[in-house]
């Protein structure tokens, strides 16, 4: 394990680096946009469109890879994100930021993509587990960090912007200085693994499905929307950064409880146990603080429920979708998962700040609580419905709750090793 992390650590250092950069963005846009004149509707738009962008990344970003390799990829993408993160202080109107973070949700499903099949092609079978919890570990750490760099400049100019852009800058030099060899191209031939179409795994998991999106919505609204909650509610820029931090910490915290308690009972009894609790809970401070203005303790336990009740479920699902479909069905459909996860993104994005706009910025976390009390109750209908499968199912994976990522299950491996990870 020491000999591998030596190998891969550099890239997964990276992309730590990197999504400290990106985290810091978002919370930056949400401090930015009051002094531009952006409403929070407007921002539910911007948040919305990187979400789409990511979309269609995960469906060209493979491609890509194809023609140029992995750490030419990484390179562009990583390149661009870099530039981009100045344009928007450059171009802060609301077509600017719409079409800036169109293209950054591209750059950053590219990557993902890039990192994650190198992870899964260089690593072995009886290490795979340990290193996916070290790039979890990671991603959870860059993505709780970058939020706290905001307390270093004046949102109003360009010093926090240029930071982004340092840090996504100086991701590329641990990948591109290592001597560790890249994982190796994949070929254009599509194999029996290439598709997996959104209606036959509407049909053969409803419940994936539906947490693919759910998880999406809120994942993407609470990370994106958050910053601009703490902005419109009045909160200072430490405040407002260290909400979404202690969201990205709960959910570290609750990750493996979560796990160990889905591998010994009904995983789908676990999820409905976090949604309704996280729903009850949230829906009560949202009716706690009608009474008058929202406290700092308040919002940040909030954020610490949002946090351990969300972050956690996209491993969740994956584990329950896996339970039930076939062997060599897993890896497309954990494509097509990402793809909803893409699409639920951009609906919560939408609906949260729309609700935000008409009728206050509490009404953020009301939309949280009944999205997870809606789910709750959906899953409880689906365990009416469907027994619990038997036999052995799919172990837990510490699968990083970031918007976008997708399992080490060999994206880009051959028919050849996809039969030997299943013989292992």
């Amino acid at each position: 394990m020491y000999g591998l992390l030596l190998t891969l650590g550099p890239l997964i250092l990276s992309f730590g680096v990197l999504l400290a950069g990106s985290s810091l963005q978002i919370v930056l846009l949400g401090l930015r946009a009051p002094i531009e004149g952006i409403s929070i509707s407007w921002m539910g738009l911007v948040s919305a469109t990187y979400f789409a962008g990511f979309g269609i990344g995960t469906l060209y970003g493979p491609r890509l890879i194809r023609n140029i390799g992995h750490i030419r990829t990484f390179a562009a993408m990583a390149s661009i994100a870099s530039g981009l993160a100045l344009l928007l202080a450059f171009w802060p109107t609301h077509l600017g930021w719409v079409v800036l973070r169109l293209v950054t949700g591209f750059c950053y499903a590219g990557l993902y993509t890039v990192v994650e099949s190198w992870l899964n092609a260089r690593t072995p079978n009886d290490m795979r587990g340990r290193l996916l919890s070290v790039y979890g570990v990671t991603i959870f750490g860059g993505l709780a960090l970058g939020p706290m760099l905001a307390n270093l400049g004046d949102p109003s100019t360009l010093f926090l912007f240029a930071l982004s852009s340092i840090l996504i800058s100086f991701a590329l030099v641990p990948v591109t200085v290592s001597k560790a060899s890249s994982a190796p191209v994949p070929s254009n031939d599509e194999d029996e693994h290439g598709r997996y179409g959104l209606v036959r795994l509407f049909r053969e998991t409803p419940l994936g499905f539906v947490g693919a999106f759910y998880v999406g919505a809120l994942q993407g609204s609470f990370i994106s929307l958050s910053p601009v909650y703490g902005s419109s509610a009045g909160f200072s820029g430490d405040t407002t950064a260290a909400m979404m931090t202690t969201g990205m910490l709960a959910g570290l915290v609750a990750q493996y409880p979560l796990g160990w308690l889905s591998d010994r009972f009904d995983r789908r009894a676990v999820i409905v146990g976090q949604t309704l609790l996280g729903g009850g809970v949230l829906l009560l401070l949202y009716m706690t603080s009608l009474a008058g203005s929202p406290s700092i303790a308040l919002a940040l336990t909030a954020c610490a429920i949002v946090g351990a009740t969300i972050f956690p479920t996209y491993a969740l699902i994956l584990a329950h979708t896996n339970d039930w479909l076939p062997e060599n069905s897993l890896v497309p459909a954990a494509a097509a998962l990402l793809l909803i996860n893409s699409f639920g993104g951009v609906f919560g994005n939408f609906a949260a700040s729309w609700s935000m706009g008409i009728f206050g910025p509490g009404t953020f976390f009301l939309f949280l609580s009944v999205c997870n009390l809606l789910f709750g109750f959906f899953v409880m209908e689906r365990m009416r419905r469907r027994q619990k499968p038997t036999g052995d199912t799919a172990a837990y994976d510490f699968t990083p709750a970031a918007p976008g990522t997708i399992p080490l299950g060999g994206a880009f491996e051959t028919p050849e090793e996809r039969e030997e990870d299943r013989l292992a």
